[in-house]
């Protein structure tokens, strides 16, 4: 157990964390689709690391020095991951990888991601107190 504050954001749609949520035993805050941009770069800046796809709010967090887990599945994150130091990105070395299609019909680059390859870069980042509180 890492004993730390859970924040899910997302989009308006996104039903998926509800079902997280329920799934968890222990309190976390749901913000899906309440947040503007200037709102997540406030959070991602309190926050001690983020957990994110290849996405925009990847970069706010790393724009405003927050540590990021980058889950990267069909984009070259030396063209689209985080920039800065301290971050970590997950990504399965793949024959197909990376292929930049918007969809696909098996997304292995993303199912083969376990919980265990993204628990182990989360201690590593909490570890290595790049961030503190």
């Amino acid at each position: 157990e890492l004993k730390t504050k859970i924040v899910f954001t997302g989009g308006k749609n996104d039903d998926v964390v509800e079902r997280i949520q329920y799934m968890m035993n222990f309190y976390s805050a749901n913000m899906t689709g309440k947040t503007s941009l200037r709102d997540l770069a406030y959070l991602y800046g309190l926050a001690r690391m983020v957990v994110t796809t290849d996405s925009g709010p990847m970069h706010i967090a790393a724009a405003v020095g927050t540590p990021t887990v980058a889950l990267i599945g069909p984009t070259d994150p030396s063209r689209t991951g985080p920039y800065g130091d301290g971050h970590r990105v997950i990504q399965k070395d793949l024959d197909c990888s990376p292929c930049f299609k918007k969809e696909c019909d098996t997304i292995r680059c993303m199912r083969e991601i376990t919980v265990d390859d993204v628990f182990e870069a989360v201690t590593g980042i909490l570890e290595s107190g790049n961030r503190e509180s």
